[in-house]
Parts: C-alpha cells; structure tokens; sequence
C-alpha cells in the first residue's frame, strides 16, 4: 500500500505497455528470431521451490516516509525477518543464554563429505581444482567470485540461505570506511573552510608587520604562504568557489612571484623528489608526495578534498630547519651537512609569532585537536612550542642572535625517531625541525626504516613480507630466506623492529594506534577450540593477508596525518561462525569507544558498533570454548544484511529502499559506506636508494568456503575474504585507488590458499537467452565453438533449483532447452544455471565450467554479484 504523500510527491506511473517478443540471434539467421517460434527441444519437469520466496513491503513508521532500514516485521510474529527490533532481540537472547557444553568434535580428514558442502557446491558450483585445495587446506578463496563490497557478498550468502562465515576481513573493513567518513566529513566541513580563513588572517597580518621582522624573513614568510593559499580552495557560503587573485604574494616581488608559482606547479603536478633553492639553501622536496590519494580523492557526496589535500602536504612536511645536529633537514646529496640554518630559524620564530598576532592560535588548536585524537602526536617544534621557546630564552624575529638562543633553549629537547623526509646517509640524530601542522608519528614509522639501507648496509628494498613479519607473523620469514641469507643483520633488526613496534603501540589512546593494535593482535593464536584450518600454513598466509590489508587500509586513511618512512638516501541460513580473533576484537572495542569519547555528532553510531561488535567477540568466547552456538546467535548471525528494493524512489510503494542487518549498522552512512567498492591502494614506504615507492593495497573481495570441524560435526561455511596485494613504482605521481586498478606487476606471493580464476582464453564464450513462452519456459544457449554436454537448470530467488537439469550438446549452431511448468505455465523463476560437462571438449583446459544468468523479468535490487550477473554474462 502506498503511503500518503502530497498528490506532487511521487509521479504517476507511466501507462503500461506490451513487452516486446525476446529475440536471440543465431548463427546462419539474417535476423534476430523470436524465442518462442523456434523449434522445442528436450523438455524437463518442474520441482518445488525447496525455500520460497514472498516478496514483502515493510512500511516506515510514524511520520518518517524516507527510512532506509526496517525497524519491525511487517508481521510482528516473525522473529527471523531482517528488522531492527528482531536483531536486538536476538542479540539480548545471546547475550544472556547460558554457557554450554562442549561438543566432542573430530578433524576434518578432507575425504568425507561435511554438512552442507553439497548445498554450498550447488550455489558456488566448486571447480575440481576448488575442491582439491579445499581437502588439501581445509578452505579456499575462490578467485573467480569477486564482489564490489563485503555487504554485496554478504548479501549473497544471505539470499542464497548459505551458512556464514563472518571473516575479520570484513570487520575490519567497516572500520576503514567509517573511519575514513568520519574523517573526511570533519576535514570538509571544520577544517577545510578554518584553512583558507587562517591563511588570509596570517597574510592580513604579515602585510603590516615591516616593524616586526626583517625585510628576508618577511619574504620568506609571503612565498611559505602564498604556496597553500592558492593550492586550497576559496569556497563561498553557497558552494562557489572563488577564483584565486593573479598575484600569489602579499608583496608582489617579482622574484617571490615566480618562486611560488613554480612551487605551486610542483606541489600539484605530484612528480617526484627535486632540489629547489628555498630560504636561502638548497634542499630536496619529494613532490610526489603531493598526490592526492586516499580518501581525500574519493568523495563519498562528490566532494574531494584534493586541493585541501596539496595545501596541507605542503604545511605539514615542509620544514623548517632549527638545530641541524648530525645534518641540517632534507639535505640534497649523499654526504650530510651539519652546517645550522640561522634564516630558517628566523623564519620559524616569526611564523609562530605570526599565529598569534593574527590571533589563529584558536583555528590551529582545532587542527591539533583533531589530528591528534585521530593519529597520535608530533615529534617536531610546534607553533606553540616555538612560543614557549622564544618566551623563555627572551627573543624575537628581529633579534641578531635569536637563532643561537633558539639552539640553546632546545638543547637536546625535540629528538626524532623516525625520518619522514628526505636524508642523506650517516644522519643517526635527526635536527630538530618545526612545521605548521606537523606530520604525526605513528608507531610504525620508525620500525619499517630500520630495515633498509644504512640500518641494514646495502639492503636497498624492503616489502610486504618485511610489514608482515613486523605486525607479528612469523610465517613471512619464509618469504625472507633469501634477504636473510644476504644481509646478516636482517633477522635482528627483524626482531628489534617488531619488539619497537609493539613497544611504540602499547598503550596508545590515539585511533591511528588503537586500530594498529587490532590489526597487530592478528597474529595471536587462537586459544581454545579452532577448526583445523587455522593451523595449516595456508591460514598464517591467510592471516598475513589480513594484516597487510588491515595496515594498508590505515595508511590509506592517514596518508596525510602520518609520516612517511624514507630510507637514508539471515534466519534462513542454516549455520555460522565467525573467525575467531578474540584479541582484535578486544583492541577494536578500545578503538571504538575512545572514537566515540572524542565525537560530538557520532555517538548514536559508536554505540551500536560496540554492540555489534560486543555481540561478535561472545559469539567467538563460545566457539573457542568448544559448545555449541545457541540458537539466538545463529539467528542474529543470520540477519547479516538484507536489501528490499520496495519499489525504489517513486516506485509503488512510493518508499525508498531498505538495508537492514547487523553489518550495516557497522558504518555510519549504512549502505553508502557499505557498498563503496573495497579496492584501494596506499603508499607505506618510500626508498630513495631504489628510487621506489612501496604500495600495500587490495582488489575486491572474494568468496571463501571453510570447513569449520569444531563445536560439533564438520560443516562448511561460505564468507567475504580480502585480497591483497604489495606493488612497487619508480618515485613520480604516485597512485591512487582509481589509477592503482590498471596498475600491472602487483603480486601476492602469500596466497597460494586462493583458488586462481580461469584465464580469459580458457573460458567458454556463451551466450545465454531465454523467454517465457506459454506452458514452458525456452533457454536458448549458443557458442562458437562446440563445447560438448551442457546442462540448465532453473533457480528460484535463493538459487535454488525449481526444474529438473535438462542436458544438450551445445555447438554454434545452439541448442534450445524448454522446461514445462507443472500448472500448465511457464515456471516462476530468477535465474538460470548454465554447467558445460568438460571443457576438453571445446580445448579449453579439464573440468567443468559454471555460470548462472538472471532472467530478463527478474526485479532485483542493485545488488549485481558474480551469482547474478547481467542478462547472458557469464561470471
């Protein structure tokens, strides 16, 4: 029933009309042909619907008419419909059902056949060599099943009556994308407008302060200025952007002007590192790390925050020097120069000077707030430390010997562990430098640098096996073997890096450090019962997968905040389980509850992920002891996340769609957050001796079957599984998300527990049609070449099968299959599943081949999945 709304609000609906005739062009036909008049072939019998589907149109409530989510069943008896009310009521149930027993279980010996694996075979259609690394390794990744999302493939276990698999690939997930959310909204709508207004109150200020500061410092000042002021966006109240003036400087110096329009065409060029003559000395920039990338490029409502992005590289990475001690910062060539920079210091005495004069202390301290509760602190002289300084030792801009008093009130004060610029080797103690804003320094910074070159003499790259063994897994020394029959010192610089490592995150209250704790508790055995899978080799690489991904996906949201490294130069699914790994989920809870006590406007969303989250890590308490899951958790498990189209916007319900389930709730614009694509790419590490960017990213998630053979009889599982990847690029414009899909040469060593996807040229070319023609249904399936038996089978909207299979051969000249309804009609069906016997036949490898087709009258929602392709595309 439609729900009143103003007689404007929704428009009429437009006046039916006839289909036309489906048509299907064939081989020898001038024209494409109407299904129905050709000739009928082999004809099979309809079966029930083993679960039929009635599709349902929950209403909003109250005087709400555009939710998203159901809040109550549309009949208030059924417990297992996806509604908000029967999620909480399940979790209550859960959480106060008593302790079991547990359960007397035996390994899985990989020739039996486990509960459910025939139901699981039947919707993913295992492939012979799918199915040997499943009974070698008791689970597989199955490469030729990607989704966009971990919601779309969740949703598909969920349509399909699967038994879940919740991996911590996909909790994990839902913290990257909430966190880079929330991030990004604070950025676009706090700070992003706060930066343009400081930057024309300090230029205001500088303008007329000829009494405060000599004639270079006031010039170093406007060209150190004028570089963000025109990188960032002047954006007006109503969204127009205001067109920068010609001038770039205050002061109009034509020397200036061409210094700064150059500096601006390198910041937003991102090319690569170069000497620039600035503030009186050569040094090295590595404009590369000016490319926008993470989520700055990527915005959720089509707003960027490119420019933001460039601005605040450039005011936080471009430092200036105060006390050289071993080298003075971002020294050009290999030898260091320890020679002090007494303009440099000027400069950053009268820029500290500058904030507060213009009274910008109040918009800098909500930057450092910000930043800080997000990433951590700051290892370099802030503007507030820089007044502290100047305020003690008694100096000014002006003061002939400030510099020198500036290096006594330091002493040996503001010591750096990590390099996050440019250094050439033999640097051991890093000069103290000041920036505007300041590049945090994350825990895992300074471990990375002491596995390369001058730590490790010689050693020139590191890789992702390197970031693996550092979080903590002791498997990715295998992928070391070489490198540490090479470099001596390697394995104990491995050791020293992962001990620092734990070290520098323990205790860490900041979001950069409490997510990093989660994914460093990855590598923590599981203690209790666990299925046999988890203690083969291919889960630790499994693991090593998530870990890589999970820090991947930190340094794509803190590109910007974190400092770089460098070197010197349902209820229907029958069954679940979720991944036990207890010690992430207690590091997650930490993460999610200090989010949640720094945030103004996200407190509703914080608190329904610690419940979901709390809900998760009982479930794992009762698998690792070895009972039982009860029946309220495998309920709430079931109710992972359902899409009801309801019509869509202006549809007959008049309604907009519903995503409800506990997953969504895990991200804080729901289906926008839970559906974006979960590819990404993000810069860790850059090795200036290599001339090398290092990248960990990931393509789209696959499905995984796992055999889970504790708390009872041995079952398979189906869930989401990540997909990682490390590349390396020459150092120029680095990459981002978008150009990282086309980049060639990634490689995952790691993975051999993944089942490969067949070559294109090894894939059968079919084309598949099909029409409802009176008392039957016609499926018309062609190819070029013969590819021998080929059998169709009708399924319903779980994909389950409602005809029996009718076999043909299939050659070019196609074949036409007719299944008969039982009423006399044709049968009511979603999809067709379309299996070639042997693909020997057609010279295309061994085994056989599966696709299913949605059928043209199918009214699904946006959910496209390799299960339920487009119309006659295979997957």
């Amino acid at each position: 029933m439609a729900t009143a709304m103003a007689p404007s609000a929704v428009p009429p609906p437009p006046p039916l009309v006839e289909a036309p005739p489906a048509t299907v062009a064939l081989p020898g036909r001038p024209k494409p042909v109407d299904i129905c008049k050709l000739a009928p072939g082999a004809a099979g019998e309809t079966v029930a619907a083993l679960h039929p589907f009635t599709p349902v149109d929950p209403q909003c409530e109250g005087e709400d008419h555009f939710c998203d989510q159901v809040e109550h069943p549309p009949d208030r008896r059924d417990a297992c419909f996806v509604a908000n009310s029967n999620i909480r009521r399940a979790e209550r149930d859960a959480l106060s059902s008593k302790s079991r027993p547990a359960l007397q279980s035996s390994p899985w010996d990989g020739r039996s056949k486990p509960a459910m694996l025939d139901r699981v075979d039947a919707h993913l259609h295992l492939t012979d060599d799918e199915q040997a690394l499943l009974a070698k390794q008791g689970f597989v990744v199955l490469d030729r099943l990607p989704y966009d999302s971990y919601a779309t493939a969740y949703h598909d276990v969920f349509q399909q009556q699967l038994p879940v698999f919740v991996s911590i690939d996909s909790v994990l997930h839902s913290v990257f994308q909430a966190n880079g959310s929330i991030l990004q909204d604070i950025e676009t709508n706090r700070l992003q407008p706060k930066l343009g207004h400081m930057l024309d109150r300090l230029r205001a200020t500088l303008a007329k302060s000829q009494g405060n500061y000599d004639a270079t410092t006031r010039h170093d000042l406007d060209v150190y200025l004028a570089v963000p002021r025109r990188l960032v966006p002047d954006v007006k109240a109503d969204g127009t952007v205001i067109q920068p003036a010609e001038k770039l400087t205050v002061f109009g110096d034509p020397a200036d002007e061409a210094l700064a329009e150059s500096l601006v065409e390198k910041a937003a060029s991102g090319q690569e590192l170069e000497a620039v003559e600035l503030f009186g000395r050569s040094r090295m920039i590595d404009f590369s790390q000016y490319t926008a990338r993470g989520h700055y490029t990527g915005g959720r409502y089509g707003v960027t925050l490119v420019q933001y992005f460039e601005a605040m590289m450039w005011l936080s990475r471009l430092e200036l020097n105060l006390v050289s001690r071993s080298c003075r910062s971002s020294q050009p060539g290999e030898s260091p120069d320890p020679s002090e920079t007494p303009r440099e210091a000027r400069d950053a005495i009268a820029l500290a000077d500058l904030v507060e004069r213009s009274g910008e202390l109040g918009d800098l301290r909500a930057f450092e707030d910000v930043y800080s509760v997000f990433a951590g602190g700051r290892q370099d002289v802030s503007v507030v430390d820089m007044l502290a300084l100047a305020k003690g030792a008694g100096l000014t801009a002006k003061d002939p010997a400030a510099p020198e008093k500036l290096r006594a009130a330091i002493g040996e004060r503001f010591q750096r562990t990590a390099r996050t610029h440019f250094m050439p080797e033999g640097s051991p103690v890093l000069p103290a430098i000041m920036t505007l804003f300041g590049p945090r320094i994350v825990p895992d910074v300074a471990p990375l640098t002491r596995l390369v070159h001058d730590s490790v003499p010689e050693r020139r790259v590191l890789g992702a096996a390197d970031v693996a063994f550092v979080l903590g897994h002791d498997r990715a020394k295998a992928s070391l073997a070489k490198d540490l029959a090479t470099f001596p010192s390697l394995g104990p610089a491995l050791d020293g890096a992962r001990a620092e490592l734990r070290k520098g995150a323990a205790g860490k209250k900041d979001l950069y450090g409490l997510w990093l704790t989660a994914v460093m508790r990855l590598a923590e055995p599981a203690q209790g019962a666990e299925p046999s899978f988890m203690k083969t080799d291919a889960y630790a690489d499994y693991r090593i997968n998530s870990a890589l991904v999970g820090f991947g996906q930190i340094r794509h949201n803190y590109v910007l905040l974190a400092g770089q490294g460098y070197d010197a130069y349902g209820c229907e699914i029958p069954d679940g389980y979720v991944e036990p790994a207890l010690g992430t989920y207690d590091a997650l809870l930490a993460y999610v509850r200090a989010a949640r006590a720094v945030t103004t406007t996200n407190t509703d969303y914080f608190r329904r992920v610690e419940q979901v989250i709390t809900m998760l890590r009982s479930i794992v308490v009762t698998e690792l002891s070895g009972a039982p899951l009860a029946e309220a958790q495998k309920r709430w498990l079931g109710m992972v996340a359902e899409y009801i189209p309801v019509g869509g916007w202006g549809g007959d319900s008049g309604q907009p769609p519903k995503w409800t389930g506990w997953y969504f709730d895990l991200f804080p614009d729901r289906h926008i957050g839970a559906e974006m694509s979960a590819d990404f790419i993000a810069d860790y590490f850059t090795l200036t001796n290599a001339g090398q960017v290092r990248y960990l990213g990931a393509e789209t998630p696959r499905l995984g079957v796992f055999i889970v053979d504790v708390n009872g009889e041995a079952r398979a599982m189906v869930g989401p599984a990540a997909k990682g990847y490390e590349l390396a690029t020459p150092i120029g414009p680095r990459l981002d998300d978008e150009k990282a899909r086309e980049a060639k040469d990634k490689s995952a060593g790691w993975q051999g527990y993944m089942a490969p996807a067949l070559a294109p040229d090894k894939t059968p070319k079919l084309a598949v049609d099909d029409a409802a023609c009176g008392p039957f249904r016609r499926v018309v399936v062609t190819s070029p070449v013969s590819v021998g038996d080929v059998t169709v089978t009708l399924l319903d909207h779980h994909g389950d099968p409602v005809s029996t299979p009718v076999t043909r051969p299939v050659g070019p000249a196609g074949a036409v299959f007719d299944v008969r309804g039982g009423d006399g009609g044709a049968p009511s069906a979603d999809a067709v599943h379309v299996q070639v016997h042997d693909l020997a036949t057609a010279g295309l490898g061994h085994g056989r081949y599966d696709m299913v087709v949605n059928i043209h009258e199918w009214r699904g929602g946006p959910f496209p999945s390799p299960l339920d392709p487009p119309p006659a595309t295979p997957y």
